[in-house]
């Protein structure tokens, strides 16, 4: 019901296969509480954890205790703490501060009497407190029922320049162009350790550990297929048409490892990244729904685009903690309906005026092309990062139709009228404008979501094998 509000309520079960030690240690990491308060839980049947929540962080909370070992019950409030008079607990009794000892941690930890005794009345407080220790005042519910106050905006920043990108750049392409492509993986590395490097959020820098070998192994593999299936489509044309239908088959498995090694190279405050999708779902996104877009001229292309989306981002983790992804495929048949609508107008229109005035049709087409590349760049980037959350948090982006137009054109001209020097300035630019674009609302700690999620992989004890670290993009 609307309005309701929520108490995490444990008995003190445990999620089966976890042992009582283990799962203790995880929740002194994740309450930020000594031992002593975490024994508490288990030593009172019916200790109400945390209280004042609305349905959605109630069962975040119960998923999250449930991944540390935890078995806990969601119930309404004035059910988990009812008094021993039968009657309702108001919010504010509900939410009584805990013991003494308890100091403030971002779970907001509320032990209860056993079997529902109230923790509310001045009675219960002074039994569970100690025969010496005086009874308390009830504390408004606003004190502990929500410790998330409103959501901090944290800056993606961006500190590279284009003269010391220049300097790496230009050295990647001549030695590139020495080892006749060899040192390509080297110089995707370094350009990826740079950029990574050069952003950062709520000051600390991303790393890449990414090794080139690995790379160069992928595209080794890659090439040889391309070389192969170039050679034998020349030779024989009918199994030249085969090979090429078994490269798309295969592509779908070739993504998925790209985007498995991307993410476990990827870092943030020594947390990696996860990517965990499979091959099942790869295939509906990058083989299934291309070719029903294709068989039907266009027509699926917004929910296929939108499916991809969702299949990258909710199968990346940061840490053992899951992206969601809340766009709807509507909000890309809404995108794809103006890119259609403005890039047959310009095309149309163009060629029509075009007959009897040249020098205007050419450039309305030239426009057509152009708006159609920058509205889905900005489109594409705020949708998929205003509908991405991460725990609590969420991201807002805000790039604008004009100043990506400007950013654009000018990176456009400069490096045309440059012979491509001005490639790196205009990369730098373009990154520097994202990140001045991007925000992360954070509604929690950031520091510590950050450990508890370094606990958490610290407890899988997960292991990297080496025998398929490898990826094929280029």
């Amino acid at each position: 019901m609307s309005g309701t509000e929520y108490a995490i309520v444990c008995n003190g079960d445990l999620v089966e296969g976890f042992e009582l030690a283990d799962v203790k240690a995880r929740l002194v990491t994740l309450f930020k509480q000594p031992v002593e308060q975490i024994e508490k839980i288990f030593a009172r049947p019916g200790t109400v954890i945390k209280s004042g929540l609305n349905e959605g962080k109630a069962e975040h909370f119960r998923s999250t205790l449930a991944k540390a070992g935890l078995v806990v019950h969601i119930k309404p409030l004035a059910l988990a703490t009812p008094r021993p008079d039968g009657q309702v607990p108001t919010a504010a009794a509900a939410q009584a501060p805990a013991s003494a000892t308890d100091d403030s941690s971002s779970w907001g930890l509320v032990p209860v009497g056993r079997e529902g005794a109230a923790q509310g009345s001045p009675e219960a407080q002074q039994s569970a407190a100690g025969d010496a220790a005086p009874p308390r005042a009830e504390t408004p519910a606003t004190a502990t029922s929500d410790t998330y106050a409103e959501p901090r905006t944290v800056r993606f920043v961006f500190h590279g320049q284009g003269r010391e990108y220049f300097s790496i750049w230009i050295v990647n392409i001549l030695l590139t162009i020495v080892t006749l492509g060899i040192y390509s993986a080297w110089a995707k590395v370094r350009n990826k350790q740079y950029f990574y490097g050069s952003t950062e959020l709520d000051g600390a820098p991303f790393e890449y550990t990414g090794k080139p070998k690995a790379i160069l192994k992928g595209r080794l593999i890659a090439g040889a297929l391309f070389i192969v299936y170039s050679v034998v489509s020349q030779l024989f044309p009918a199994l030249g048409l085969l090979l090429f239908l078994l490269l798309l088959a295969v592509m779908p498995w070739m993504i998925t490892r790209s985007l498995m090694f991307n993410a476990r190279n990827s870092i943030y405050r020594n947390v990696r990244l996860r990517f965990d999708g499979s091959l099942k779902h790869a295939y509906i996104a990058f083989a299934m729904l291309p070719l029903a877009t294709v068989v039907t001229f266009g027509i699926l292309a917004p929910f296929a685009f939108y499916y991809q989306q969702r299949f990258f981002v909710e199968n990346h983790s940061y840490g053992t903690a899951r992206f969601h992804f809340e766009a709807g495929a509507k909000d890309y048949i809404k995108m794809f309906v103006v890119l259609v609508l403005v890039f047959l107008g310009g095309v149309f229109g163009g060629a029509m005026i075009s007959g009897f005035l040249p020098f205007i049709g050419l450039p309305m087409i030239l426009a057509a092309y152009l708006f159609v590349f920058i509205y889905f760049s900005v489109q594409a980037f705020n949708l998929r990062f205003n509908n991405t959350l991460l725990s609590h948090s969420g991201f807002a982006a805000d790039m604008e139709l004009g100043g990506y137009t400007k950013l654009v054109v000018v990176n456009t001209l400069a490096t045309v009228f440059t012979l491509g020097l001005f490639r790196p300035w205009a990369m730098v630019r373009t990154v520097r404008y994202k990140c001045e674009h991007l925000h992360l609302l954070a509604e929690e700690n950031l520091d510590g979501f950050v450990a508890q999620e370094e606990a958490e992989l610290s407890a899988l004890g997960e292991e990297m094998g080496e025998m398929f670290d490898f990826e094929f993009g280029l």
